[in-house]
């Protein structure tokens, strides 16, 4: 049969598709002249080489009983080799046997391979010498039987054969080519397989889709010269991408104990050197053996550096040019055994080639059936690429209706297939505790964030996120952009959310949440949340009317990671706050909360581990109450000394920012103070931006050398901004639209951005000019036009904009 493909450049071709034979190799001979010598070695060498062959070395006496089946053998088999020697043409069984062979060759397309051994193709040919005197001895014997037509029809078609045969190219023993019979046979082994490559489809065409450019990548890495060691090459890529291309020594990788190590390696000395049993390669006459082997070793799906170790090492005895290829899901394996410029990253397929792997299995097409069109390119893009993903949907939804297809589809989101899911997981399953939770983390939250805003995030959590970051890209199971964002594919993220979600019906008791279902439900309730809650996202402009309890975060002592936000350009949902928010985590990271509707943040809220604090278009009015906590401790009933001593513990557990790194409180309308922030030392970005009611900004701004960023564009309150200190690190500064500004003294030696326009100014102090990098200053037309010439005159980069 043949089926026409078109590929991506639009181009047809055809593919022969043989029928199933179980034979390869059929072979005739005369059994007295060669069964015990050549015919005998060329048997061996061909099943050597993994090639099945039928020879009748019995040697019994023919009768017609036996014949269909012989015929059938030389039916079922993809090549014959005919083996002429001096007295072939003397067994007439030989004869009928040729006459059969060459009849397969004219009507199935075999081939023939005919070896002349020790003998003149011309004395076949022709029928010359022995041959000729064999079939006229043939010829006088059968008269006694059969009429003359009958005997003339039989020896006619034995001549034809013999003609035909001795004018197919063939192996000549006697050619001086050879030096010796071993060298024919490796020849004709060479031939036969040559042979049956091209009688068998191409699976690139017809099983599988899209792996062409990787196959010749690898075959170009392969083809590299290492004359001196063996040649490694690595394979690297997702559960489920495709790695394994070749497959000849493959064993369960996971949890591998040493015994089956050690019956790992046997397996592959044996299967090098072709013996049962061997004791390692501590041996040196093993050693020497293997180093007269060129041989092509594949290690598939290795997960374990000790098993790797091991299996290289015995190989790395094969002879030169010898080639290893190693498939693994943890590149972090490969360092140390393969050169870095011979790992091959398996990417994901193209959209097209998804439709067409998709395609062959739904539908044993290549193009989506009539009506299933918008279906199936919803299920391609929920595989994203990966062709086991596309064949186990095809698989699943083959044959079935429309309906079906959609319930499927919609229920994946929620109960992805488990075939699926179980060959993703093996890589999460070999991470540790610190390494599971920072993929879980990612899954929920951090997917296309930047890398270095995760890893602060984490570290503060204790998570040693540098480490666990790249242990989770060794194992392909999140990469890293040319921008550093954390990119994770869709099939691996939906294995996270699965992970946490499976056999947990009460979200309240989850380590992560994000669906707005469920995250409502636990912030509606008192006591609904739990200690086993760790992190909390959800997209505010989604939700309708979400009524917030007082003590909603009161039993999630763990909780490090809260987000509540509205995309930008979205409006957010109503939430409807209680009076106050008490007893929140000191486990805290990070706090995003757009729109929080109360005057302060809730008022247990330690800071020592937060790294970032994000309330635009908040109502709050302070940061936190500093002031309220003292005034309590006043009022307990007991001695100055210990009520101080509380005091002042409780305070440093509350405002110690150490970890602090960005505050953004944009929008906040009534924000009217800061509080000292003179402990936040590692603070770079502060954005006040629109808070209109904030008069003044506290004296410790003034004194955090790591600040970089600092943003009060629309604050109309503020008057004055006067830093009796040059700032270390200040590189940006906007004070657009604060119209009530009326003295600005500012300055830092790295600066490159200042921002007056629409601001009241009508002093700048001098230290300004000591801002030596300034390359933009934005200034509005009636400022200062005198500034203009000494800025001029003193920067000779500096871009001036006037509004």
């Amino acid at each position: 049969m043949s089926l026409v493909v078109d590929d991506d450049q639009k181009n047809s071709f055809l593919v022969h598709v043989e029928p199933f034979l179980p034979l390869d190799v059929f072979v005739s001979f005369r059994g007295e002249d060669t069964r015990t010598n050549f015919t005998s070695h060329l048997y061996s060498a061909l099943s050597r080489n993994g090639i099945k062959a039928y020879m009748d070395d019995e040697g019994l006496e023919k009768g017609r009983d036996v014949w269909p089946s012989l015929s059938q053998a030389i039916e079922d088999s993809h090549v014959a080799i005919v083996v002429f020697s001096k007295n072939y043409a003397s067994s007439r069984w030989c004869l009928e046997e040729l006459v059969k062979v060459l009849e397969c060759r004219k009507k199935m397309g075999q081939v023939v391979i005919p070896v002349f051994y020790e003998v003149d193709p011309a004395e076949i040919r022709n029928q010359r010498g022995v041959y000729g005197e064999a079939i006229a001895e043939h010829e006088r014997g059968l008269l006694g039987d059969k009429s003359v037509e009958e005997v003339k029809k039989i020896v006619s078609a034995w001549k034809d054969a013999l003609m035909e045969a001795a004018n197919i190219s063939g192996r000549d023993t006697r050619s001086r080519e050879y030096k010796n019979e071993s060298q024919v046979i490796d020849q004709i082994v060479e031939d036969v397989l040559k042979k049956l490559e091209l009688r068998f489809p191409n699976e690139l065409q017809v099983n599988l889709v899209g792996i062409d450019k990787s196959c010749k990548d690898v075959s170009l890495l392969l083809s590299k010269s290492k004359s001196k060691n063996v040649h490694v090459i690595g394979i690297w890529g997702m559960g489920g991408i495709g790695k394994t291309t070749l497959e000849n020594v493959k064993e369960a990788p996971q949890n591998i104990g040493q015994s089956k190590l050690t019956s790992l390696r046997e397996k592959l000395l044996s299967e090098l050197l072709k013996y049962e049993y061997l004791n390692s390669t501590t041996n040196t006459f093993i050693r020497r053996r293997l180093s007269n082997k060129k041989a092509l070793v594949v290690l598939d799906d290795v997960d374990d550096s000790e098993q790797l170790e091991q299996l290289c090492r015995e190989c790395s005895y094969a002879g030169p040019e010898s080639k290893v290829i190693i498939t693994t899901r943890n590149k972090h394996l490969l360092r140390g055994i393969v050169d870095e410029d011979d790992i091959y990253e398996v990417k994901t397929l193209s959209f097209g080639r998804s439709v067409e792997l998709f395609c062959l299995s739904a539908f044993k097409d290549w193009v989506p059936k009539k009506g299933y069109e918008d279906l199936s390119q919803r299920a391609v893009d929920y595989a994203g690429g990966v062709p086991l993903a596309l064949k186990v949907l095809g698989s699943n939804l083959r044959d079935t209706s429309i309906e079906f297809w959609d319930s499927e589809l919609n229920k994946l989101k929620d109960y992805p297939y488990d075939g699926i899911q179980k060959v993703l997981r093996v890589s999460y399953d070999g991470l540790d505790i610190l390494e599971q939770k920072i993929f879980l983390d990612i899954a929920f939250f951090f997917k296309d964030e930047n890398k270095y805003f995760v890893e602060k995030i984490l570290n503060a959590s204790g998570l040693f996120a540098v480490s666990g970051i790249k242990v989770l890209t060794n194992k392909a199971l999140i990469t890293i952009s040319k921008d550093k964002k954390i990119q994770m594919h869709d099939l691996i993220r939906d294995m996270g959310l699965n992970i946490v979600r499976q056999g947990i019906k009460d979200p309240g008791k989850r380590s992560r949440l994000k669906d707005i279902e469920e995250v409502s439900d636990v912030l509606e309730y008192k006591r609904k949340g739990s200690d086993a809650i760790e992190g909390i996202k959800l997209d505010l402009s989604q939700i309708d009317d979400l009524h917030l309890n007082s003590k909603a975060f009161s039993m999630m002592s763990d909780l490090r990671y809260l987000k509540l936000y509205a995309p930008s350009g979205k409006t957010l949902g109503n939430m409807v706050y209680p009076e106050v928010l008490n007893e929140f985590s000191g486990k805290l990271s990070y706090l995003e909360w757009h729109g929080y509707g109360l005057k302060s943040p809730p008022e247990n809220l330690f800071t020592q581990r937060l790294v970032e604090i994000c309330m635009p278009h908040s109502h709050i009015t302070k940061l936190w109450h500093g002031v309220k906590v003292k005034d309590i401790f006043r009022k307990l009933n007991q001695c100055m000394l210990i009520s101080l001593l509380y005091e002042r513990l409780f305070l440093f557990m509350w405002q110690n920012l150490v970890s602090l790194e960005r505050i953004d409180l944009s929008e906040c309308k009534e924000l009217a103070n800061l509080p000292d922030l003179s402990k936040a030392s590692k603070l770079k970005s502060l954005n006040l931006s629109g808070c209109e009611s904030l008069a003044e900004l506290h004296s410790s701004i003034w004194s955090l050398d790591a600040l970089e960023i600092l943003a009060l564009d629309g604050c109309r309150k503020l008057t004055s901004l006067r830093s009796e200190k040059h700032l270390k690190s200040l590189k940006t500064i906007s004070v657009n639209g604060c119209t009530s500004l009326r003295e600005f003294s500012v300055s830092s030696r790295v600066m490159e951005c200042l921002d007056l326009r629409n601001a009241g100014i009508e002093e700048l102090h001098q230290s300004i000019q000591r801002s030596s990098k300034l390359k933009s200053l934005y200034l509005d037309s009636l400022i200062l036009n005198y500034l203009l010439r000494i800025f001029q005159m003193s920067y000779h980069s500096l871009r001036i904009f006037q509004s």
